[in-house]
């Protein structure tokens, strides 16, 4: 599938964590971009201008609004997993899935499947 290239204004600051993110998880920038723009636009209209109106939140509101969405993320990659191996899985942990770390082991947990 062919792609077009798209300019973004960012600040130096997301520009060096969106480096440093890219060569942690061996991608290059523009993919990380890719997928961020694929999200966004396939979001209802009403979540998206929250997503927009974050923008301008304080950084401990920013941080809140990431922790949640993060696990939002992680919980929803857990069940498309679990439901396209058509079984249900207890935790390995046995212990609720109510914390960031929780969550991305048992993520990971289940993508090994």
């Amino acid at each position: 599938m062919g792609g077009r290239t798209v300019a973004a204004h960012i600040d130096d600051v997301v520009v060096d964590r969106l480096k440093e993110i890219a060569e942690t998880e061996g991608r290059n920038p523009s993919q990380l971009v890719a997928v961020a723009t694929k999200l966004m636009v396939s979001l209802s209209p009403a979540a998206r201008r929250a997503l927009i109106a974050l923008d301008s939140s304080k950084p401990e509101e920013r941080e809140f609004a990431s922790r949640l969405i993060g696990r939002a993320a992680l919980k929803a990659r857990e069940r498309i997993i679990v439901a396209r191996n058509g079984q249900h899985r207890t935790p390995i942990t046995n212990q609720p899935l109510d914390s960031e770390e929780a969550i991305e082991a048992e993520a990971v947990a289940v993508s090994r499947l």
